[in-house]
C-alpha cells in the first residue's frame, strides 16, 4: 500500500490525575504555580527563533495560550492541555522534521512551565492511501479484517479488541488504530493512529518515541494493509 503522510499531533498533559478510570480527568496539580504570561512569552521568543509562527494569542488571564503559524501549524498551552499540531506533507523533512519541531517546542514548554512533569505523551498520526480497486468502502466492508491471525500480527503478541478499530495494548505503550473511507475521496482510506505512552513524559525521547509510532504505521500497519489488498477481489 501506499501510505501517504499528512498530518501529526503530540501533546501531554500538565497537571494531576483524578481517579484511575480510561478517560480520567486531569486537574491543576495541587500546590503548583499556574502559568503566566510571562512564561508563554518566554517559550513564544525561543520557538520563533527556530520555527516561523506567525501569531501568539494569549488568554485574558494570560494562563494559556495559543502558536500560529500556517494552516493547521499551531501549538497550544492551555494547562492541562499541551498540545502541538503539524502537517507532515508540507514539511520539507516530512516525519523526521515535524518530529524534531515537536520535541524543541515541547521541551521549551517543560522548561518553562512551574510544577510537576507532564503526563501521558500523545501522538496522533494521519495518513492516506489508496484504496484497492478505487472502493475504500468495499474494501473497509469485506476484506479489512479477515480473522484473529491478522489481529495478532498486527499486535505483535499483545492483546488486541477490534473491527475497522483496532487497539493494541500493553502497559508500557497504548496504540488504537482507525481505517475508515476517507469522507471526501471515497477512492482513499484514512488511517489514524493513536499512541499513547502513559506515565511521566521523558523529554530526552520524545522525538524517538514520535519515530516509533512512524516506524509503527509504516511497517506493521502497512503490513497488514498489504495482506488485505492481496486478497482484493479474490
Amino acid at each position: 500500500m501506499n501510505l501517504i503522510p499528512k498530518a501529526i499531533i503530540v501533546g501531554m498533559a500538565q497537571g494531576q490525575l483524578i481517579g484511575t478510570g480510561p478517560i480520567t480527568p486531569f486537574v491543576q496539580a495541587a500546590g503548583a504555580q499556574p502559568i503566566t504570561a510571562d512564561s508563554i512569552n518566554r517559550i513564544w521568543s525561543q520557538v520563533i527563533k527556530e520555527y516561523p509562527y506567525q501569531s501568539l494569542q494569549l488568554e485574558p488571564s494570560g494562563r494559556g495560550g495559543v502558536f500560529l503559524g500556517a494552516p493547521e501549524e499551531l501549538v497550544i498551552i492551555q494547562p492541562p492541555l499541551i498540545q502541538i499540531r503539524s502537517r507532515i506533507d508540507t514539511d520539507p523533512r516530512g516525519i523526521d522534521g515535524v518530529a524534531e519541531k515537536a520535541d524543541f517546542v515541547l521541551n521549551q514548554i517543560i522548561h518553562q512551565i512551574p510544577g510537576p512533569a507532564p503526563l501521558n505523551l500523545g501522538i496522533k498520526l494521519i495518513f492516506h492511501t489508496p484504496a484497492p480497486g478505487g472502493d475504500a468502502v468495499a474494501f473497509a466492508r469485506t476484506e479489512l479484517v479477515k480473522g484473529e491471525d491478522d489481529l495478532k500480527t498486527l499486535a505483535g503478541g499483545t492483546s488486541f479488541l477490534a473491527c475497522i478499530k483496532v487497539a493494541v495494548m500493553s502497559p508500557e505503550i497504548n496504540r488504537v488504530l482507525l481505517v475508515e473511507p476517507l469522507v471526501n475521496d471515497p477512492t482513499h482510506l484514512y488511517l489514524d493512529l493513536d499512541v499513547q505512552y502513559p506515565g511521566i513524559v521523558n523529554k530526552l525521547q520524545i522525538k524517538d518515541q514520535i519515530l516509533q509510532a512512524n516506524d509503527f504505521m509504516i511497517h506493521q500497519v502497512n503490513a497488514f494493509l498489504d495482506a488485505r489488498a492481496a486478497e482484493w477481489g479474490n
